[in-house]
């Protein structure tokens, strides 16, 4: 008999990055290098798994693959395809939720932020862990976010459509105050402020670079562009430095996903 029926495995492959494992025991923290990998989904694919892999136990063929593939090792193999950082906080988040069932921790991948946790679940003298993995989105970090935009160094935030950071598509889904004051002399009427901006709505990129340009038309906006086109470069975390108004300023960009899987960047500038 399955483990799956074909009801469970249409509603597995419709939720977020999923992957279940088989332990031996209830000592899960004993059990980790010993942990097979029972099914993962594929979302779970798309997310983790960025290069060649031993054959992986799908929705498709997870029967025929049963207790054959290590956990440890399979997320060693992923794992060595993502930068040292990524890797550095995917192991600390998983690590906290081995030693803290149904807990959650957060991780960050290729600069999109992700909440992890496993649950445990006995079925017939078997032991699973059910890991889920689930990226954070504009919708549920919403009252956070206007919190966190409210009160700290100048941010803004982009929407990139299609997934393609840097497009001149884009569109500005907020802006705060210390934002404005920086590039915009603290005029920000009829733009999207941490106030305002569900009513405003989003904007042009354009419109917010050619009031900095004409405010402050003596600053080195050619060292500007050509450095933020190569940040754009690769979908992943960064941060560059960039001299502005008499200051030297490190401006971080990182990237997470909306409610509809739409790309957004943050960038926010520290002295």
């Amino acid at each position: 008999m399955s483990l799956l029926s074909p009801l469970s495995l249409a509603m597995l492959d419709g939720q977020g990055p999923t992957l279940i494992a088989k332990y031996q025991s209830l000592d899960i923290p004993a059990e980790t290098n010993t942990a097979t990998a029972v099914v993962m989904n594929k979302a779970f694919i798309d997310v983790m798994i960025k290069g060649p892999m031993m054959d992986l136990p799908t929705t498709d063929n997870y029967e025929e693959l049963d207790g054959q593939v290590n956990v440890l090792e399979m997320v060693t193999k992923a794992a060595s395809y993502f930068p040292e950082e990524d890797r550095v906080s995917f192991l600390r988040a998983v690590m906290h939720c081995v030693d803290n069932i149904n807990e959650t921790a957060q991780f960050q991948s290729l600069g999109i932020l992700y909440t992890t946790r496993v649950n445990i679940v006995e079925e017939n003298g078997t032991i699973f862990g059910v890991w889920t993995f689930e990226a954070e989105t504009l919708d549920s970090l919403k009252t956070v976010m206007t919190d966190l935009l409210s009160a700290q160094a100048p941010t803004l935030l982009l929407r990139f459509p299609e997934g393609k950071a840097g497009s001149i598509d884009g569109k500005v889904v907020l802006i705060n105050e210390g934002f404005g004051q920086l590039f915009l002399n603290g005029v920000t009427e009829g733009l999207p402020t941490p106030k305002d901006y569900e009513e405003v709505g989003e904007v042009e990129i354009i419109t917010i670079r050619q009031s900095s340009k004409f405010l402050y038309p003596n600053e080195d906006w050619a060292s500007f562009a050509s450095q933020t086109r190569e940040m754009y470069k690769e979908v992943k975390a960064s941060s560059d430095i960039w001299k502005f108004r008499g200051e030297v300023w490190k401006r971080s960009l990182s990237y997470f996903n909306d409610i509809n899987g739409d790309l957004l960047g943050m960038w926010v500038y520290t002295v």
